[in-house]
């Protein structure tokens, strides 16, 4: 489980088959740390792309700079958005900590990103994916 799971309060629509709803919500007598609730009958599947309105709201806790500075990056993340990366529940790996990436997506070094997640590293991997780090090394040396 990552921190932000750990500390989060979420929200996570699911679908079911065949289960009533009074059934999944005499679970709740049970589950820990967990929920189930605002439950609705439909006659389809959820689908790809029926999440697309999740929101989320981040908290921001002991923030430096100027006021100026904060203001500009508030700005900046209400208008253009920030990049959403995953980190090792995406690219299945503790090799590269994923303060590493951020660091660098913050600094704006898209290659130093790119290098980090794509480089060859250590470790028992698939082959496909060995061969892929090995691609990028000689791409990169190129580059």
């Amino acid at each position: 489980m990552g921190t932000k799971d750990k500390r989060a309060i979420t929200v996570q629509e699911i679908a079911v088959l065949k289960i009533t709803a009074q059934r999944l919500a005499h679970l709740n007598n049970c589950l820990m740390n967990l929920k189930l609730g605002n439950f609705r009958y439909k006659n389809y599947p959820l689908k790809l792309g029926e999440l697309q309105g999740n929101t989320f709201t981040v908290v921001l806790r002991n923030i430096t700079g100027t006021e100026a500075q904060v203001e500009k990056a508030m700005s900046s993340l209400r208008d253009i958005g920030f990049i959403n990366y995953y980190g090792m529940q995406r690219f299945g790996t503790t090799a590269v900590p994923t303060y590493l990436v951020g660091r660098a997506v913050l600094q704006n070094n898209w290659s130093e990103v790119m290098n980090l997640i794509l480089k060859p590293r250590p470790g028992a991997e698939k082959d496909y994916l060995v061969k892929c780090r090995e691609e990028w090394e000689k791409i990169g040396e190129h580059t």
